[in-house]
Parts: structure tokens; sequence; C-alpha cells
């Protein structure tokens, strides 16, 4: 069953030169934070610099082709409830991501683009998926990039429901993956 420790088996934290991959099977959802910090090569979690007591932060996360420091957001039982990546924004950044959560069978629900929203889900009610995707295509080129944007995204092809959401400032691109399911 893919999930989300399947996208957490592609973020590679690196200590050196070559990055080494977090591996966790598919039975240990939520991921709880002691799980995360028995990896061997999980040794750079400190604490955030925000001073955030429900926080810690990795060093040198990698997301395929995207390096980022992460934050990950703790719950009151100590799982890890959010993980967060922030990178500095740029057209290959942007396409990246999109690409690694498609890879990681992600997809996209919605999309807020200043005032204006495409909501995928509603549109497939009365739509073709082809069509569905050449509109959602051409929102998100119409909408300038200078302006915040925020895209919602659903894990596909599980029995639970998860959640992420990607949103763009003129400055940086921040990637918000929820470790817990929804109802």
């Amino acid at each position: 069953m893919l999930n989300f420790k399947t996208l957490l088996a592609t973020l590679l934290v690196t200590t050196s030169v070559q990055a080494v991959p977090l591996s966790f099977s598919t039975t240990h959802l939520p991921i709880t934070l002691d799980a995360l910090l028995e990896h061997e090569h999980v040794n750079e979690v400190i604490e955030c610099p925000q001073n955030l007591k429900e926080a810690l932060c990795l060093h040198s996360l990698q997301y395929y082709s995207i390096r980022s420091d992460a934050m990950l957001e703790l719950n009151e039982e100590g799982d890890v409830a959010k993980i967060i990546l922030e990178v500095p924004n740029s057209a290959f950044a942007f396409n990246q991501l999109h690409l690694n959560m498609r890879r990681d069978r992600w997809s996209v629900v919605r999309v807020n683009a200043e005032a204006d929203v495409y909501d995928v889900e509603q549109e497939l009610g009365s739509k073709s998926v082809v069509q569905v995707d050449k509109e959602l295509v051409a929102f998100i080129n119409k909408t300038s990039s200078i302006f915040e944007r925020r895209f919602d995204f659903k894990l596909s092809g599980t029995h639970e429901t998860y959640t992420a959401s990607l949103v763009t400032t003129r400055e940086s691109l921040v990637l918000s993956i929820n470790n817990q399911p929804i109802d």
C-alpha cells in the first residue's frame, strides 16, 4: 500500500558528500519521532532556531533533486505531525517539487491564486480528466508567480487520506506534508 512513508523513503538526509536514504516500513504510520531518531543516519536533528517547543529541524534533507532544511512539527504524543520544507523560489524548484509530488502519487485537488480558485475535485464531477488537466495547467500558467499561490494535494491510491500543501511566494516555496490522515 502506498502511503506517507513512501514519500519519506525518498527523503535523504545528507551527513557528508554522499546521501544516505531514510527507509521506513509501510506499517509505521504515523511515523513517531522515536522511529525517526532511531535511524542510524539521522544525526543532525536539533531544536529549531525559532525556539518552538513542538518542533525539531533536520539539516540537508533531500527530496529527490531538491535539498532543503526541514522542520518537523510534533503533536502532543511526540509523533511527527507535519514535515515542512522551504526552498528559495525558482522555476526549477517549483517544477521539481510538483514533479516529485506527482512521482509519489500526490494529486493536486485545489489551487488558490490571488482571488481565483480552481477546484480539481469539483471540476472532475462534470469534466474528463484530460479536460481538467488542461484547464488546471492553463489556470496555473495565467497566474503570476509574484503573487502567493497555494496548491493543495492529497495522496492518491491509499485507503487513508493524507494531505499536503505547497505555498509559493515571490521569495520561497514551502511544502507542508501532513503525517496524520484526515477523517
